[in-house]
């Protein structure tokens, strides 16, 4: 039975814990022997303090007796807020480029390069993984690994000529790439060239695959 007028057994209400992390510590006082509703996530289920770690919003009861054997139940609610969903891009440069790597779904950021923005600049020379860890308003924390891929740039080749002044025409073949640019504007493989001083050639290959571009 519930002793008549007297509702002392009381507990914290309120508690709130991380899904998958948070532990709640509630202590009930007014009585003198106590008896949490039994559940897996409930550790010392007969003392006045419950120690729950639930992955879910959960209402445990509790029973209070007194030294007269009369009782009185009230509830707990722990509400367990759930972890923000972090994601990020995962780009892919050429080598010598720069990515930028943006983290949404939470409040604040840091990333294992210290850095503490929604987004980061990051220029590295192999494909790299990049961890950030979010914290969201209720204080609820995850965090997502990206990856930078880099891909390697071409390696152009092309033959240097030796030819007599005004006499002859020399031919410049480059290779290792997909398509070229000359600085004569040329866009072929191979040019031909007929200079009457020592000229340089500069051409710009380009991997379509890839999307890398490299000079020679």
């Amino acid at each position: 039975k519930n002793e008549p007028g007297d509702d002392s057994d009381q507990v914290f209400q309120g508690t709130i814990v991380q899904s998958g992390r948070g532990t709640a510590v509630v202590t009930a006082t007014g009585a003198n022997t106590y008896t949490w509703n039994s559940s897996p996530t409930l550790n010392n289920s007969n003392t006045y303090t419950l120690i729950a770690t639930p992955t879910v919003s959960t209402l445990y009861t509790v029973t209070g007796t007194f030294t007269n054997n009369c009782i009185n139940t009230q509830t707990i609610n722990i509400l367990v807020n759930p972890n923000p969903t972090i994601t990020v891009n995962s780009p892919t440069i050429c080598v010598g480029t720069t990515a930028t790597l943006t983290a949404i779904g939470a409040s604040s950021f840091v990333w294992n390069t210290t850095e503490t923005t929604a987004s980061v600049t990051q220029s590295p020379s192999i494909q790299t993984a990049y961890t950030v860890t979010g914290t969201d308003a209720n204080g609820c924390t995850n965090f997502t690994t990206s990856t930078i891929y880099v891909n390697t740039l071409p390696t152009i080749t092309v033959n240097s000529a030796t030819i007599c002044q005004g006499q002859q025409t020399a031919t410049l073949i480059a290779n290792g790439a997909d398509t070229y640019l000359w600085n004569t504007t040329a866009t072929t493989a191979s040019i031909t060239a007929s200079p009457n001083t020592l000229t340089t050639y500069t051409v710009v290959g380009l991997d379509q695959t890839t999307n890398c571009s490299n000079t020679s």
